[in-house]
């Protein structure tokens, strides 16, 4: 049991290490694709609309985990 536990974990941190670096990989490509199509105003432009974004984003998966965790009855 233990030993499964142990390679269980070991698969899901190799996996999720991939996802993530695919992730990163494939915005990090998109990017650089923007940075050559737009000027830099428009590319300075969606980036402040990004960093809104992601903020905004963030704030509220923090308010939603903490209403799924009060909720009894989903």
């Amino acid at each position: 049991m233990k030993d499964n536990l142990k390679k269980d974990t070991i698969d899901s941190v190799k996996w999720n290490a991939l996802a993530h670096l695919t992730d990163k990989g494939i915005n990090y490509l998109l990017i650089l694709i923007l940075a050559r199509i737009l000027t830099p105003e428009e590319f300075g432009l969606i980036a402040m609309v990004t960093v809104f974004t992601l903020y905004f984003t963030t704030i509220h998966e923090f308010c939603l985990a903490g209403v799924v965790i009060q909720k009894k009855n989903l």
